[in-house]
């Protein structure tokens, strides 16, 4: 089986991508994050059973401006 990724644009800087793995060597791991004030920062998550992965995120487009404080 390959992978599948799904992408599709929800705002003008908004995106949501969804991605589905086999052959992941891991038996067991889950992820839950939310980034601020960084690169395509938002709300990511992942799940792997023995050899699947899946993983969802809601990130935004823009790249931080460390020195300006403010998205590019």
């Amino acid at each position: 089986m390959k992978s599948w990724i799904y992408a599709r644009s929800l705002t003008k800087n908004k995106s949501l991508e969804i991605q589905i793995s086999p052959d992941f060597p891991t038996d067991f791991a889950f992820d839950l994050r939310f980034t601020t004030r960084e690169d395509h920062a938002g709300l990511y998550g992942s799940l792997q059973v023995g050899p699947f992965y899946f993983g969802a995120g809601i990130r935004d487009n823009r790249h931080w401006d460390y020195e300006g404080g403010t998205y590019e």
